[in-house]
């Protein structure tokens, strides 16, 4: 069975990411482990009490009836908790403007680099519904592909899976074909979106115009940047990807 993770506090209201996390959940009929990350110091203890209680009656509200998930507390990190209960998840899943603490591309950094986890980011304003056309973008590079594999739940129970290429890509297909073929997931709609001349954050955009106009409830795709010094910095088209993106995400590294 699928594992899935995701992480909230209580110094928001930590519902609807609750749901939405449960959606993704219930699509699939995974697991969800729901990680509670202490306030920690400098707030007081009964302040961290009552952040904990807060969340944990969250969880009860929103998953305490539908079984398959369970609700943990951590005296940890964002990245600490990520790396130590992400090592058996196949997915995790964090809501934009959750309150986590820091931006929102940094708890993305934390879940793909920390946590080494394909991570599904979800819009703040996500309603909460099953995916029915998944959108896979296919450049032929690793990290795509591993994003494909970890979508490939979502993509076998959707109505309809669409594969974007960009247009100044010249790939083999049979590769994903052949994966998704032989995952059940059958033909997809094969289309080209863009052009070459599109810098970084162009084909970002043109990327997202694309999902749009397929209809997409769900974008899968790769998350590329560049590693220095003990930082990784997300590239452009990725960092806007991530940052604008009207509908799920679910990126790999």
């Amino acid at each position: 069975m699928l594992s899935m993770l995701t992480l909230v506090r209580g110094t928001l209201d930590p519902s609807p990411a609750l749901r939405a996390a449960a959606t993704l959940q219930g699509a699939v009929g995974a697991e969800l482990l729901v990680v509670c990350v202490d306030l920690g110091p400098p707030f007081p203890a009964a302040e961290a009490e009552e952040a904990r209680e807060e969340a944990r009656r969250a969880f009860d509200a929103v998953c305490g009836e539908k079984g398959g998930s369970r609700f943990k507390v951590v005296d940890a990190t964002i990245a600490e908790a990520l790396r130590k209960q992400a090592m058996f998840a196949d997915l995790c899943a964090l809501s934009r403007g959750s309150g986590l603490g820091g931006d929102d591309l940094g708890l993305l950094k934390a879940a793909l680099v920390d946590g080494g986890v394909p991570t599904v980011l979800l819009p703040k304003e996500f309603a909460g519904a099953a995916p029915e056309t998944v959108v896979l973008s296919w450049n032929g590079q690793g990290a795509t592909a591993r994003a494909i594999r970890a979508a490939a739940p979502f993509a076998r129970r959707a109505k309809r899976v669409v594969v974007l290429e960009h247009a100044g890509n010249e790939v083999n297909r049979s590769r994903l074909a052949h994966f998704l073929e032989g995952s059940g997931i059958g033909e997809p709609d094969w289309r080209i979106y863009g052009d070459k001349s599109l810098t970084a954050r162009g084909r970002a955009r043109a990327l997202l115009a694309a999902a749009s106009d397929a209809g997409g409830d769900l974008l899968v795709m790769g998350a590329y940047g560049d590693a220095g010094e003990r930082i990784f910095h997300f590239g452009r088209a990725t960092e806007k990807v991530a940052s604008a993106a009207r509908i799920p995400v679910l990126f790999s590294c």
